[in-house]
């Protein structure tokens, strides 16, 4: 009797979820990247089952788990929902695995999450979600690309009839951060910061993850009004990749790629870029010549615009080719150019010519854009 009794003992010590050894294989599986499935409704049928509202149309909530004890939390923490006057506290927090039970640090709250393990293996992560459903992940096994070292990551939101959030941003292998919060941001104005070459390298993988050769160039909703976020790729001085995403259509992880950067400002240290007359041009929108227009995406105008921003004055003879349709804090700014040297009327009247070194528009094969304009734009 004693041995039968040692037996179913030893039974539910190695099977029961509060062992140290199911600790350590959850611990272990845990490990990876997770996304949403579905939630599951408890004493249901399957039918019954239904999908968290994302926050964003086209995204999904999912986690990727770290052996350091750090997580991701792809859709990031709020302070509350008001837009205008939202905190971003950022998409990494902590976890940690007590028996059968995941607990994640909520931000946002300062409490621990609690989350009950109803099954965890290498392909399904399903937790009790509150007492009447469970959420089930999927694990994301990426078959990763070779890296593709960019110089820049360029991203610009376009805002939308609302209060979305219209600004740019330029985060820089070397480090460098420009920021210009137009309007409905936190900080409004243009900033300079710095970041870890770690930090880089993360929103690098994550834009690996979402498989670059295999997006589209536009995705794009089938409503109007709503915002537009464009991403410019730069690797060797030229423009690999633009993409743009109106509406939130774009791929689960192109989106928890560009996100976190147009909150950025939020996470970092910024410093007023005060010397703005070397800023003066703050968009692009297009090249014109003749009846016929090059047009740039957001993310690409910022990007040119602080090229101009450094760039060296010369004394250069301007071939005017063509018409820039360029704007600052003022309004509209008279420009023209042959690609490489830029002739600038600046605030104080006189005209200023900056050197990128390069013709722009060859460079980034930009003129196979040129095309008539159409009625509106005449």
């Amino acid at each position: 009797m004693r041995l039968v009794n040692y037996v179913i003992w030893t039974i539910w010590l190695l099977t029961s979820s509060s062992t140290p050894q199911v600790h350590q294989e959850y611990d272990r599986l845990i490990i990876g990247d997770w996304t949403f499935v579905k939630v599951e409704l408890k004493n249901e049928s399957p039918a019954d089952s239904i999908e968290i509202p994302p926050l964003k149309v086209g995204s999904k909530p999912g986690y990727t788990f770290s052996e350091s004890g750090f997580c991701e939390n792809k859709l990031g923490y709020f302070t509350n929902d008001n837009r205008e006057n939202t905190q971003f506290l950022g998409t990494e927090t902590k976890y940690r695995i007590e028996g059968n039970r995941l607990l994640i640090f909520d931000l946002a709250n300062n409490v621990w999450d609690r989350y009950v393990v109803l099954e965890l293996d290498s392909k399904v992560l399903k937790l009790t979600l509150n007492d009447s459903a469970n959420v089930i992940y999927e694990k994301s096994n990426y078959k990763l690309a070779p890296q593709v070292p960019f110089d820049q990551i360029v991203v610009s939101s376009s805002g939308c009839l609302g209060s979305c959030p219209i600004n740019n941003v330029m985060v820089s292998k070397s480090g460098e951060v420009i920021i210009h919060n137009e309007h409905h941001t936190k900080n409004n104005g243009l900033y300079s910061s710095k970041m870890s070459s770690k930090q880089f390298r993360d929103l690098e993988l994550k834009f690996r993850k979402a498989n670059l050769k295999k997006l589209e160039d536009k995705y794009e909703a089938s409503w109007t009004d709503d915002n537009e976020i464009t991403i410019s790729l730069i690797k060797n001085g030229r423009i690999y990749r633009t993409i743009s995403d109106y509406g939130y259509q774009a791929p689960t992880e192109l989106y928890w790629a560009y996100f976190p950067i147009t909150l950025i400002d939020q996470k970092l240290t910024l410093n007023d870029l005060t010397s703005r007359d070397r800023f003066y041009i703050q968009k692009i929108s297009s090249f014109e010549k003749g009846n016929k227009l090059i047009w740039l995406a957001k993310s690409e105008s910022f990007y040119l615009a602080n090229l101009l921003r450094t760039a060296n004055s010369v004394n250069k003879k301007v071939v005017e080719k063509y018409t820039l349709h360029a704007y600052g804090e003022q309004g509209s700014i008279k420009a023209t150019t042959d690609g490489r040297y830029y002739k600038i009327k600046s605030e104080d009247g006189k005209y200023v010519t900056l050197d990128l070194g390069y013709n722009f528009l060859q460079q980034n094969d930009l003129l196979v854009r040129l095309s008539a304009k159409l009625d509106y734009e005449k």
